[in-house]
């Protein structure tokens, strides 16, 4: 167990929040992901502004914004967890769509932020707060009652980690 208290400024190179809350903050590798109610972003000390809402991404070290990292969410993200693949996420929260796609939770490309091929989305009747990737199973926790929109769950549900679509327990 550390006893230290992290500096008041951890890395003079992340980047600044312009409008917006952080929610989650992830890792895949060297590439760090943060999820919030956000709209824009800028790289630190500058007023170059990145307009990627809600999910972007940076280079851990460098702090430079990943522009080439353009998911399509349409809400905030309030979790994210490194994916079954080294190069994917999970993210989930209050967006309805990703990609167009109906979906609360979604596994995205780490470089692209497209989602992933073969990702079926299950349906959620509500907001996703936490996801855990734990073996083989996908951990959602959150205010819903259905998953799949046929399988009763109080708040939680364990679902396929690389299909998301069959409910395991």
């Amino acid at each position: 167990l550390k006893t230290t208290v992290v500096n008041a400024v951890p890395a003079a190179y992340t980047p600044n929040i312009n409008d917006g809350i952080t929610y989650a903050i992830g890792a895949v590798g060297s590439t760090i992901f943060v999820g919030g109610s956000f709209t824009n972003e800028s790289p630190h000390g500058s007023t170059t502004v990145n307009s990627q809402p809600y999910l972007f991404s940076f280079t851990e070290g460098t702090g430079a914004i990943n522009t080439s990292f353009a998911p399509t969410l349409d809400g905030e993200v309030d979790t994210i967890a490194a994916g079954p693949a080294a190069n994917e996420v999970y993210v989930a929260g209050q967006f309805k769509t990703g990609d167009g796609v109906k979906e609360r939770v979604a596994l995205l490309n780490a470089t692209t932020g497209a989602i992933v091929s073969g990702w079926k989305p299950a349906a959620f009747n509500g907001n996703i707060n936490k996801i855990e990737l734990d073996g083989n199973q996908l951990i959602v926790g959150g205010v819903f009652s259905l998953a799949n929109n046929v399988t009763a769950r109080s708040g939680l549900a364990s679902l396929d980690p690389t299909t998301d679509r069959k409910s395991v327990a």
